[in-house]
């Protein structure tokens, strides 16, 4: 009897323990899907908003009166190509700057004092970089830009970027100049080798 008892007991708090479980289980799901929900929400928020931003510079152009729009589209398309012109041309000076060290690196290894041409590198590399920086500020502002403030910014990035190219142009020449007379004066005080000739030459000769 005090078995079945105890068997009625457990039963009874097995079934009435299910109920809980079952609710608590329900509980966790429906928190997991709610946060889901929100995660998923705040997602489509996102991608929503970069979606508005594009759409209201299309929007806002092509609200402009027709020969204002005309205008703005030509300066921005005119932006786009200048860019990506100073963008290769700062690539390459980039390159060259490195291929020019390579060179000063050599020079001080054989014993040249350098120190002119360093301070040509060191403007150079200045200049480089202000001019990347200046890229880079364009490229921030191009894809948005539609006003007239905005275009005079980029446009003095511009003339600031070509005026850094030209002064890097002037150093790599001042350094190349400077790398060719050192070249040429280690060969003036490396002696030549003499040219010997060899007894066959010579037989050939006297005959």
């Amino acid at each position: 009897m005090k078995i079945i008892t105890s068997l009625t007991l457990v039963l009874l708090f097995v079934v009435l323990s299910v109920p809980v479980l079952a609710e608590n289980s329900a509980t966790n799901s429906t928190k997991a899907k709610e946060l889901k929900n929100i995660k998923v929400e705040k997602v489509e928020k996102i991608e929503l908003r970069n979606g508005k931003v594009e759409e209201t510079i299309e929007n806002k152009i092509e609200k402009l009166e027709p020969k204002r729009k005309q205008n703005v589209i030509k300066v921005r398309n005119s932006v786009e190509v200048r860019y990506k012109v100073y963008e290769k041309i700062i690539e390459r000076s980039g390159n060259l700057l490195t291929k020019l060290q390579e060179k000063i690196d050599r020079a001080q290894k054989a014993g040249i004092n350098t120190k002119v041409i360093d301070g040509y590198m060191t403007d150079a590399k200045a200049k480089l970089a202000d001019a990347q920086t200046n890229l880079n500020s364009i490229k921030d502002l191009k894809d948005s830009a539609i006003d007239k403030t905005t275009f005079l910014d980029i446009q003095k990035k511009f003339q600031l970027i070509h005026k850094d190219l030209n002064a890097i142009r002037l150093d790599g020449a001042k350094v190349i100049s400077e790398l060719k007379r050192y070249n040429a004066e280690n060969e003036k005080l490396t002696p030549k080798p003499t040219r010997t000739k060899s007894a066959t030459a010579s037989a050939s000769e006297d005959k």
